[in-house]
């Protein structure tokens, strides 16, 4: 099979040592409780940008990237009926980090992260699911954790990426007395007077001003949830403990990658049955297909492209 393999870590501002490698096809074992997947499509995230240049230190080499996919099954030896089904994954600091990850024709996965892929969506769609949709699940569940408002007033900063699209999409399905505004990034929050408060603040840029300009719209027991590490030599957030004090207000992040396996295939099968009932209409959105062959091409472009670069298989 042909897969994108990293070899090591690339070094600071250097090119990723990535290439498009011949690997054998995984067999499995008459007993296995694995399957085999012909994976169909599979989105680069900019987790797996960061990862290939060797951002992450546990990740270990030679590794196939990729965290999310969308396929079919085809080898099932434990259970032959799961042979044909489409499925669709992610994964927390696994897929790609310490298992060969989606990048390539073929994946190999335990039947107990399976996901069925809702049959109202392409294989393209669901391969955009994974990481923007479970981080935005994760967003919304730790925000609602830490508050008691039935309706509460919501800002999404960073509302037209990814996370940020996810967030108004699954929004209206699991706060369905919600109301929210969005906003691009800086410049936007900016604008908004201070007189004007939010419940919550969902920040998904890597920006500290747009946190830190986020702060004095919080109202009385607001929550400010982020996600994205800062860009390097950002400055720090600033914080008056006193008026946190006062306001009860609490700043909360979210990392995904912290998921284990059992948590990101819970998390995929909440998402599947949201969009599967009807609940989450996953909006089409730009996204430009890449052929595996041209997968090195296709990192390149990746950080500096609007679109949701696909690999397709």
């Amino acid at each position: 099979m042909r897969a994108l393999v990293v070899h090591r870590p690339g070094a600071p501002g250097a090119k990723p040592v990535l290439t498009l490698k011949e690997r054998p096809v995984p067999v499995l074992a008459k007993d296995s409780t694995q399957v085999l997947i012909k994976v169909r499509a599979s989105k680069i995230n900019p987790s797996d940008l960061l990862n290939v240049a060797g951002g992450f230190p546990y990740t270990t080499y030679p590794r196939i990237p990729g965290r999310d996919y969308a396929g079919t099954i085809v080898s099932s030896p434990g259970n032959t009926t799961l042979e044909g089904t489409n499925v669709f994954g992610t994964s927390g600091n696994q897929l790609g980090f310490v298992r060969d990850g989606a990048h390539a024709e073929f994946l190999v996965m335990d039947s107990d992260e399976l996901v069925e892929m809702p049959a109202t969506i392409s294989f393209d769609q669901a391969a955009c699911i994974g990481v923007p949709y479970t981080t935005a699940l994760l967003m919304i569940r730790r925000a609602a954790g830490s508050g008691d408002q039935e309706a509460p007033k919501v800002l999404i900063i960073g509302g037209t990426g990814n996370v940020g699209t996810a967030l108004a999409e699954l929004l209206p399905a699991l706060v369905p007395r919600s109301t929210h505004t969005s906003l691009s990034r800086v410049d936007g929050v900016l604008t908004l007077p201070t007189t004007e408060k939010f419940d919550i603040i969902f920040g998904t840029v890597p920006d500290t001003a747009c946190l830190q300009a986020a702060l004095p719209l919080l109202a009385k027991r607001g929550r400010l949830v982020y996600i994205a590490c800062t860009r390097p030599h950002s400055e720090p957030l600033s914080i008056d403990p006193l008026q946190f004090y006062r306001d009860e207000l609490s700043l909360i992040g979210v990392n995904s990658i912290d998921c284990t396996m059992p948590e990101a295939t819970a998390l995929m099968r909440t998402l599947s049955a949201l969009i599967s009932d009807g609940d989450l209409r996953v909006k089409q959105r730009a996204i430009r297909k890449v052929a595996l062959t041209e997968g090195e091409g296709a990192y390149r472009d990746a950080g500096t492209s609007c679109e949701s670069l696909v690999l397709t298989m």
